[in-house]
């Protein structure tokens, strides 16, 4: 009894601590944790290679409540918003989390009753097919450079279970074939959905709704009501420098996860104060979300929120950044003075509001018919647009192109 205890216990836990340091710590805890689940593996496998199907079968049981786990966002809430059908969160309309707990479910039970005196070719194959989705995603969210705590706990069992096969049958044409079935079938079946049902830039104007606007882009769900347009007139007022009676305004559209963002986007901050002074000009920041940006709503609507309390541009420069939208926001909030939970719980009250001005931003850039890398700097005299520039251009030359373009149209 005490031999049987003992063949699962250190499994177990260890399943069990790398999911409690993704949950409830940093993501260095987090990879700790996972490093040290991968090495247990290993070290099982040379004291107990005959447990190896059910060690997998712990490893996908464990993956399946995880996945189920991140559904619910009481449980384990997502900043990713993995859950929300969003982007490469979606496939063919369902939640690839949906997708996991069927599919890990599936290799639990095949594992589970598969009979451990026979050889399996089969459990081993759906091992290294399951493997290959596993290389399929790590590998897109190194690309995108959006690490979610709930995916690298669940790669990291997967990883695991894919250690245990490997210690059994190391024959390297099945792992190598399996994998890449598995990493193209999925990837395959993301490119079939992109050709079927490919993601616009930006959102075709709606004359209807601006909640309708931003439920199409999104493919979320919005509440409709009232909106209280003095509260948008302040949250524009929150995040613009300079007079509401210029007679041109200065509209810079920010993605929050571009990089190329967080190292222009504070420059522009800094000069807008000068540029305002120096020109008959009004700057102001725009909310811009591309199909791949998940936090990008939540982190905008903190920033409008923590404009009412004077610190747009503060909590702007603190979110900009992919990092700064997977570990570390409230961390990077906080260093400048600012609660992010309670920007959240504050602007969910007027989220109707905030919906609203987030559709008419997209709205204005489509408008403008203009398309570009983020930043983008659109320049209006009045309700036409006079000058339009992107990220392919340095900031030095596009202030003085503002300057020239503002000249010529004074």
């Amino acid at each position: 009894m005490v031999h049987f205890f003992m063949r699962y216990f250190y499994v177990v836990a260890f399943l069990i601590i790398q999911a409690a340091a993704w949950r409830f710590g940093n993501q260095w805890w987090g990879l700790g944790g996972s490093i040290a689940l991968l090495i247990l593996a290993m070290i099982q496998n040379a004291r107990l290679p005959n447990c190896w199907r059910s060690h997998q079968a712990l490893c996908y049981a464990f993956a399946t409540l995880i996945s189920l786990a991140g559904i619910f966002p009481a449980i384990w809430p997502c900043e990713l918003g993995c859950s929300h059908g969003q982007a490469f969160s979606v496939l063919y309309q369902i939640p690839v989390l949906w997708i996991a707990v069927s599919t890990y479910a599936v290799c639990t039970i095949i594992l589970a009753t598969s009979n451990p005196d026979k050889p399996n070719i089969l459990a081993h194959t759906v091992t290294w097919i399951v493997f290959g989705n596993s290389l399929f995603f790590l590998g897109l969210s190194a690309y995108l450079n959006m690490l979610c705590p709930i995916c690298l706990s669940v790669h990291t069992c997967i990883l695991a279970a894919a250690i245990f096969s490997w210690a059994v049958r190391r024959s390297l044409l099945l792992v190598i074939v399996s994998t890449l079935a598995g990493a193209g079938l999925i990837g395959g079946a993301y490119y079939i959905q992109e050709i079927m049902n490919p993601a616009p830039a930006v959102i075709e104007p709606q004359a209807a709704n601006n909640n309708n606007a931003i439920n199409n882009f999104m493919q979320m769900p919005v509440k409709t009501g009232p909106v209280d347009q003095d509260l948008i007139k302040r949250i524009n007022a929150g995040r613009s420098i300079g007079s509401d009676d210029a007679a041109f305004r200065l509209s810079i559209f920010v993605q929050l996860g571009c990089n190329h963002c967080a190292t222009v986007v504070p420059l522009m901050a800094n000069d807008a104060t000068t540029l305002s002074k120096d020109l008959p000009l009004q700057v102001r920041f725009h909310f811009f979300v591309n199909r791949h940006d998940n936090n990008s709503i939540d982190r905008h609507y903190m920033c409008w929120e923590a404009g009412l309390d004077g610190k747009y541009l503060q909590a702007q420069i603190a979110l900009l950044g992919n990092e700064a939208l997977s570990f570390g926001f409230k961390e990077s909030l906080a260093e400048v003075g600012i609660d992010a939970d309670d920007l959240r719980q504050r602007y969910k009250k007027h989220k109707v509001t905030y919906d609203a001005l987030a559709a008419q931003d997209m709205q204005l850039y489509t408008k403008s018919k203009y398309v570009g890398t983020t930043p983008i700097v659109l320049l209006y005299k009045g309700d036409e647009l006079i000058g339009n520039w992107d990220a392919k251009e340095s900031w030095a030359g596009t202030q003085e192109a503002i300057h020239q373009t503002i000249e010529q149209h004074r």
